[in-house]
This record gives C-alpha cells, structure tokens and sequence, in this order.
C-alpha cells in the first residue's frame, strides 16, 4: 500500500497544462482559500448529456491530494472545464456546480466528483403561482430571469424581435404550481422559441442563454468551431478518428424517421363575436411511404384561444414544423470536442456526398453526450484503479441517461464509450439536417 500511495503522490509533480483536460475552479469574488491539494482538481474523466431547449450536465471526476475539501465549500461556485483540441487551444465548458461528492479517500489521496449544470437549473428549484396580465412574453421571461441576477446572463437572437411581431400581447398568463423552468420552456415552445447554452466572458458564471426563433439563422445557431476552422479543410470530414489526424472527424451516422401527424386542425371560440375560429394546416412533406397513414392532431385549446383565423394559422404552423423536424433525425459517433447543442456544421467526404455528388451537407446539433478519460501517467492511472476501483460507474449512468431519451443513439453511444476509453474522448450526438 505505501508503494501504490508513493505512487499516487507523482499526480502532485504533474500539472494540468499538459493534460487533455483541467477543472478551473473560479471565485467570482468569493473566498478563494480552499485547499484543493497541492496540484489542484486533476480531471481523471467526465460524462456530460446536453441538449437545445434543456438544461443538460457534466459530471467531472476529479483527484486531489486533499482529502479533507468541505463540500459545501463547492456548491454555487462556477467551474470550467477545459478540453484540449486538436490545434493546441482549449475550449471551454463552463457552468454552475451544483453537486459535489467524496468518492473515495486512502492516505490523504481523494476522488471527488463534481457536477456542472448552466444557470438555467437554479430556475428547476423555485416552484410558484402567479399570473402577469397585458405583458409579452418576452417581459414575463425576462421578468423571471431578472430574479437570479446574481447569476442569470440571457442574449435575444437578432430575429427574435421581427419574428414576435406577429405575437400579441397576453392578455392573461398563469403559472400554476409550476417551476419557473417548466413555465418559462412552456411559453419559449409556445411561441416556437428555443434556446441554448453559449460561453460569455462577461457574463456573472461564465454562460449564457441565447433565445431564438430560427436555426438558419448564424446569430442563432452559429457554426461549430471545428467546422469552421481552417485545419484541416472547411466543415467536419466523414472519416477515421486517430491521434494523427488534424482535425476531429465523424466515424459514423445513421438516420431515423419517425411518422408524424400530417395534418393539424385548430379550434377556438370567439365569444365577443360567437364565432368559431379555426385553422387547417395540411404538411407539405411526405412523412412515410404509399401505404403509410395519413394522421390528424385535432386540439381545442379553449375559448379565445386566437384573436382570429390568421392567428391560429400562425401557431398551427408552428406546430407543424415541430412535426415536421421530427420526422427525420441523425444519430452520430464523433471525436469532434467543440460540439455544442445549437450549433452548426457541414459534412464533408460524407457517403451522402459521394453519392450525390453534391455539396456539404449542413446539420444542425440537437443534443450531444461526450465521454473523456484524462491521459494522466499510466502508474497512476493504474494505481488509482486499484485502489478506488475502474473509472466509475457513473460514465455507464451518463450513457444510459443518454441512451433513454434518444433510444436510437444507443449504439453511437456506446461506441462513443468506446473511443472515450481508448483515445480520451469520444462523442455521441443528434442532429437535424438543414433540408
């Protein structure tokens, strides 16, 4: 045992600069004084599950040579994590630590783990009931934010503004028992909004939310840092992922489809003028083959649910569209590090390509599960192994998690595991092409 801890005391000559990937815990003005041992939190892996319109998290396992950090110490604080890329620079991945744990301690050697949500989250704690009379809905969900100011940072795209002209102002709006993000993420689908999660310098946690409407948009859903890069050729390359490589690649892609409703009915009563208001909005895609049904959502959302016919048509509209992104999804493995939900890349040397012959095909990034193994010295790697065990359980969790709401990435993640394992870093994510 006093070899193996011999050993694991090599992590404190060893600093995170050369590292695939460190953990900055950062003050924000706080008490900085907490001992985390004498080289820091050493990142030993990390599981993380993101999506567009959801809050996502990144569970980081970490090492110290303090095994006496008070835990209470972390909550609250912001964290980034930092990944090494291909091209020598760092991206970032910065959130609010909500969790923290001691996994396990021998000799004054300690395993922590450490969870990174986005600010949004402190919205899934505070549950009320309250309502907001003649207000948009943009000032009832910046009316909410403002309440977290101490942390909350949110950017409205730039087509926002043009694109909710055509939405009234709510005469009545009620939270009932709800949390504040479930009520905010209720009005955002509402009005065929969406939002995710971008780095800002200047904002309190190191994050922000940007709001939007439409994902052709760049200030919306701008392009992936890797797609973008000179390295290696514009866009993302459909090919193998190795250590020599210049730029992080896709290894695999598959595509589902899924039936949908075909046609949307709406029906509302105007009892100013006793009328019915309604709208028919027939898909302009064909969702399956010759033999696949023709399906209809019927709703009645209520009396004075719409000013007037042309209204309804509007969220009818919306409404298909949501239909219609999921009729057709991309699942994918990757080595890509930069991906982030509500981005976007092209695929390039793709099979679809060469078949084609056709240009890059742009894709839009729903949601991403990422797996990394730190390349920290090989005896202590192993010495840490055998003395709290394997990488934890918890990137399996990760995966499962993944795996259960997007059961068809299954394999990608799973093989994302894989790669993790074996190169540091391994990607599985969803997407919708631009089409």
């Amino acid at each position: 045992m006093s070899e193996l801890l011999t050993q694991l005391a090599q992590l404190a000559q060893f600093g995170s600069a050369t590292r695939l990937y460190a953990l900055t815990i950062n003050s924000n003005g706080r008490d900085s004084s907490t001992d985390y041992g004498s080289s820091g939190l050493q990142v030993e892996a990390f599981a993380a599950v993101e999506g567009l319109h959801s809050i996502g998290a990144r569970d980081i396992i970490v090492l110290s040579t303090n095994a006496h950090i008070p835990l209470k110490t972390l909550l609250g604080r912001s964290a980034t994590l930092q990944i090494s890329l291909s091209d020598g620079t760092r991206a970032a991945f910065t959130g609010l630590i909500n969790e923290a744990a001691l996994l396990g301690s021998e000799g004054g050697f300690a395993r922590y783990r450490v969870r990174l949500v986005p600010w949004p989250w402190l919205l899934t704690q505070s549950r009320s009931s309250r309502v907001w009379q003649d207000k948009t809905v943009i000032d009832i969900i910046e009316s909410i934010f403002r309440e977290y100011s101490a942390h909350a940072a949110w950017q409205w795209s730039s087509e926002v503004a043009p694109f909710m002209t055509e939405a009234r102002t709510r005469s009545y709006v009620a939270q009932y028992r709800e949390s504040n993000f479930d009520f905010v993420s209720r009005l955002l689908s509402e009005e065929g909004l969406s939002f995710r999660i971008e780095e800002s310098t200047t904002a309190p946690s190191g994050h922000q939310i940007v709001l939007f409407a439409d994902t052709t948009q760049k200030s919306a859903c701008p392009e992936d840092a890797t797609s973008s890069h000179a390295l290696g050729g514009h866009g993302i390359r459909f090919h193998a992922g190795t250590a020599r490589e210049e730029q992080d690649s896709i290894q695999a892609l598959s595509a589902r489809r899924t039936l949908q409703a075909g046609a949307i009915t709406l029906l509302s009563y105007d009892y100013k003028t006793k009328k019915a208001v309604t709208a028919h909005i027939p898909t302009h895609h064909a969702f399956g083959g010759k033999q696949a049904p023709l399906l209809e959502s019927y709703d009645s959302p209520g009396p004075y649910a719409y000013a007037n016919s042309a209204e309804a048509l509007r969220y009818g509209q919306l409404h298909m569209q949501a239909h219609e992104a999921r009729n057709k999804r991309w699942y994918a493995r990757s080595t890509v590090r930069t991906l982030r939900p509500g981005t976007t890349f092209d695929l390039t040397q793709g099979p679809l390509n060469a078949a084609a012959n056709a240009a890059p095909v742009p894709y839009t990034v729903l949601r991403v599960a990422s797996i990394g193994i730190n390349n920290l010295p090989k005896n202590v790697s192993e010495g840490i192994a055998e003395l709290f065990g394997p990488i934890p359980q918890l990137l399996e969790e990760c995966m499962a998690s993944c795996t259960a709401a997007a059961p068809a990435s299954a394999v990608a993640c799973e093989d994302g595991f894989a790669d993790g394992a074996e190169s540091g870093f391994g990607f599985g994510f969803e997407s919708d092409d631009n089409n």
